[in-house]
């Protein structure tokens, strides 16, 4: 075995909020690994700018647009859209951002942090990683729980937070 238990063809990743950050950098890197990857969020506008980035770099994408939070909504465009392209293999591979735990990520919604230079002092001081995490940090352990190199993992939270965790 070796890294083709990495790969993710033939298989469909639905990512919620996938039109920026942590989403679309998780997005990015399922197509990267061969996975059809649905982007999701509420603006269609902003949606399709990150699908349109998405495939001048070569990633296979389709466009969901609803509220994640709003239950028949979620039901209803998943329905419709797995009637027209097939099953997503969501149900199988049971990953979301929160089965990463992710520490604290320089992205568009913590800008305003990013830019507070008391707070970035006191997280540099915090995390044993001295930094803002990276979003792209997150993908390799996104691929991982969603290939079949993960087959034998089970009820598990991965930390992808420079060592925050740990250190409290």
């Amino acid at each position: 075995m070796g890294l083709e238990l990495f790969d993710l063809g033939g298989r469909t990743a639905l990512v919620t909020g996938s039109s920026q950050g942590i989403g679309l950098a998780l997005a990015r890197g399922l197509s990267g690994a061969g996975a059809l990857a649905i982007l999701n969020g509420r603006d269609a506008t902003k949606l399709a700018d990150a699908a349109r980035d998405l495939r001048a770099e070569g990633a296979q994408v389709h466009e969901l647009v609803f509220d994640a939070t709003d239950h028949k909504a979620v039901r209803t465009a998943i329905d419709a859209d797995e009637a027209d392209m097939g099953a997503i293999d969501w149900a199988r591979l049971g990953l979301n951002c929160n089965a990463l735990a992710p520490g604290y990520f320089d992205t568009p919604l913590n800008a305003a942090l990013v830019a507070y230079p008391e707070f970035t002092a006191r997280l540099e001081k915090r995390t044993p990683a001295g930094r803002w995490g990276k979003v792209e940090e997150l993908v390799g352990t996104c691929i991982f729980l969603a290939s079949s190199a993960s087959s034998f993992v089970n009820g598990t939270t991965v930390f992808v937070d420079g060592g925050i965790t740990a250190s409290l």
